[in-house]
């Protein structure tokens, strides 16, 4: 549904869809993976709704750090969208810090210099 109304209304419609399904407020995943879906066959289309707008959409719902977050990286990847890469970069420093905040209050100092040893 959400690939045919952009596809009739072109690049306006897809200001909506960032704000009403792509904000990640009251969308279930589901529908979050129904939106991004129908990003990626505009996106590859590349017709209708121009890939850069897609590519912005895109970026922008990666910097939210939204559990999907990484849903995107393979049709970035594949347009060659290397301006994306900072973003991924942030939020993967993100992911790391979230994981071993947890770790460094629970474990001694020598078991956490091993792993960010073997993190490298």
């Amino acid at each position: 549904m959400l690939v045919a109304d952009l596809e009739l209304r072109g690049p306006s419609r897809l200001d909506w869809v960032e704000r009403t399904w792509l904000s990640g407020t009251g969308r279930s995943l589901p529908e979050l993976q129904a939106a991004l879906q129908a990003l990626s066959v505009q996106g590859g289309a590349d017709v209708a709704v121009p890939r850069a707008r897609v590519v912005g959409a895109y970026r922008g719902f990666v910097r939210s750090g939204h559990a999907l977050a990484g849903h995107p990286a393979l049709d970035l990847l594949s347009w060659r969208a290397w301006d994306a890469v900072p973003d991924y970069v942030a939020l993967l420093r993100a992911m790391r810090r979230a994981i071993l905040a947890p770790m460094t209050a629970s474990t001694g100092a020598q078991a956490m210099h091993e792993m960010r040893s073997a993190s490298r």
